[in-house]
């Protein structure tokens, strides 16, 4: 009896759905102080299919930086924008937060790279 158990117990234990934690991780690639502006750092796949990205910013002092969102697609190249490929520049006034939103352009976007740049 105790065979038949526990051969059931495996059994059915190794039948349970595994969760699939291979949702977007969204690389950063930035310098350490540009690094240390993140404060929090989201994204999800909307309603329509496509991927959004919400990233907060905070810094002590105004600062000038630049961004570039790379949208990626399942094998990890780069989904070409002939619109907006180039960085694009952003204001963070001192002591306060700033919410970037981003949406992905092409529903085969599946994850992300953000570069900052500070000002030179």
């Amino acid at each position: 009896m105790k065979k038949v158990f526990l051969f059931l117990m495996v059994f059915f234990c190794a039948c349970t759905p595994q969760q699939n934690n291979s949702g977007p991780r969204g690389e950063i690639a930035t310098s350490k102080s540009a690094k240390n502006l993140i404060k929090q750092m989201k994204s999800r796949v909307n309603d329509n299919g496509f991927l959004e990205l919400e990233l907060t910013l905070r810094s002590a002092l105004a600062k000038d930086v630049f961004y570039k969102v790379d949208w990626l697609d399942k094998d990890g190249f780069v989904l070409q924008n002939p619109i907006k490929e180039d960085y694009q520049p952003l204001r963070l006034p001192p002591q306060q937060e700033v919410i970037l939103k981003k949406l992905a352009f092409d529903k085969r976007a599946v994850d992300f790279k953000i570069d900052i740049r500070m000002r030179p």
